[in-house]
C-alpha cells in the first residue's frame, strides 16, 4: 500500500510543476479549472502519484512515473472518489484542514477505513 500526506499550499509554482511532472491532459483539466479548483486538483492528482508511487515498490523512474496519467477530464469532470490505476484503488481523505492525503492499496481490498484524531 501506499500513502501521501500534503499541506495544500497555493503558494508553490503548481502550474510550473504540472508542466515538469503531468502529461499534457493532466495540465489541460488543471489549466481549464478555475484558480480555487485548481489548487484542489493539483494537490488530488500529486497525491495520488505519491500514493501509486510507493505502493508500486517506488520505482526508480519517480519523474517518468509522475508523467503517467491518473484520471482525465472526459472520464472525470471533478476530482473522482476512488479509482483503479495500474490495479490499485487509489482515494482520496482528508487528513488535517488544509491537508490533503491519497491513499492506494491493492483493488483486491474491499474496503478501506482510517481513522483521525477529534
Amino acid at each position: 500500500m501506499g500513502v501521501d500526506v500534503e499541506l495544500m499550499r497555493p503558494d508553490r509554482p503548481l502550474e510550473r510543476l504540472s508542466r515538469r511532472f503531468f502529461p499534457r491532459e493532466e495540465q489541460d483539466w488543471l489549466a481549464r479549472s478555475s484558480a480555487a479548483e485548481q489548487v484542489g486538483r493539483f494537490y488530488a492528482l500529486w497525491t495520488a502519484k505519491e500514493a501509486l508511487f510507493k505502493a508500486l515498490g517506488m520505482p526508480p523512474n519517480a519523474a517518468h512515473f509522475a508523467s503517467r496519467q491518473v484520471f482525465n477530464s472526459e472520464t472525470h469532470g471533478s476530482v473522482p472518489r476512488e479509482i483503479v490505476v495500474e490495479g490499485l484503488w487509489v482515494g482520496w481523505f482528508e487528513a488535517a484542514p488544509g491537508y490533503l492525503g491519497a491513499y492506494a492499496v491493492p483493488s483486491e481490498v474491499m474496503q478501506v477505513r482510517y481513522l483521525l484524531p477529534a
